[in-house]
């Protein structure tokens, strides 16, 4: 009896073991398997890299949910544009990609994982006001017709000692102008400069592109975004480039490289945990004409 006990207790382990190593899918795994109606996804795994402090690894952690599309998929731009990119929707949660039948996906962000990831996604991605118009995947260009949509990207509420070494260089600043030692061209121009750059700069703005050029560079061959470029006055303030891999025959995020002159991340997708299979399709849309 005993001896059986032991066969059955041996069993079971190497079950469980297979169960999770075959849970422990890869990246190419998970954006080629996608499902619409589970909450059974545990958690994404990805490495978030600072690149200017030598050895710097943070793990960072998120997980996916889906539900129904709350508001109109409803794309519209200009009739002459020829690029493709990712698909994806707006919704009172933010951008997130939606599959084949309009179900959205999205992504829930660890918070303190570093200063670039943490502000653009906070604990949920929290998009706002500023938008970016791309095109969506080739293939759902039915009929000729190209169908747009808007990335928007807000950043979380500075914390209050980040503020205050903004708030003490604008008194500085007042103070030269009041005292003459600034003109008034001078203040107003510094004044309009300063703004227009705190909202991706200091964080004392909700709306991380808002105001800026953008420069998106899109790979018109394999229909993605391959670069996005954040302009003031010609200036480079942000970059972000983005690396794929073809899965499940469409191209998908692998790597996601930032730079803003002072901070430089490198964002790998490594693995996720899921208690379920995952059937296909990811960065893909349906027009919602329901609403």
């Amino acid at each position: 009896m005993r001896f059986k006990f032991c066969v059955f207790l041996a069993l079971l382990c190497a079950f469980s073991s297979l169960t999770l190593a075959e849970d422990e899918m890869s990246v190419e795994t998970l954006f080629a398997k996608v499902k619409k109606n589970t909450d059974k996804i545990k958690n994404l795994q990805a490495v978030l890299t600072r690149k200017n402090i030598p050895s710097g690894e943070v793990m960072f952690t998120g997980k996916f949910f889906y539900k129904p599309p709350d508001l109109r998929i409803d794309f519209t731009g200009p009739e002459d544009f020829e690029g493709v990119g990712l698909s994806a929707i707006r919704t009172p949660d933010g951008v997130v990609t939606v599959d084949k039948d309009g179900y959205v996906l999205g992504v829930a962000a660890q918070a303190g994982t570093g200063d670039f990831f943490s502000r653009i996604t906070g604990d949920l991605m929290d998009f706002g006001k500023s938008a970016v118009t791309v095109a969506p995947a080739e293939d759902y260009n039915k009929d000729e017709e190209i169908r747009y949509y808007e990335v928007r990207i807000r950043m979380s509420e500075p914390a209050e000692e980040e503020l205050a070494p903004i708030e003490h260089q604008k008194q500085f600043m007042r103070e030269l102008a009041r005292s003459g030692q600034m003109s008034p061209e001078a203040y107003k121009q510094w004044e309009t400069y300063s703004r227009k750059r705190s909202a991706s700069l200091d964080g004392s703005s909700d709306c991380a592109f808002c105001d800026k050029d953008r420069d998106i560079i899109v790979d018109h061959e394999r229909g993605v975004i391959s670069e996005i470029y954040v302009l003031y006055d010609g200036d480079v303030l942000e970059s972000v480039k983005y690396d794929y891999v073809l899965s499940g025959g469409k191209y998908v995020p692998s790597r996601i490289e930032f730079r803003d002159g002072e901070a430089e991340f490198e964002i790998s997708l490594s693995a996720i945990r899921s208690a379920s299979v995952i059937p296909d399709k990811i960065f893909q849309y349906k027009k919602n004409t329901d609403n």
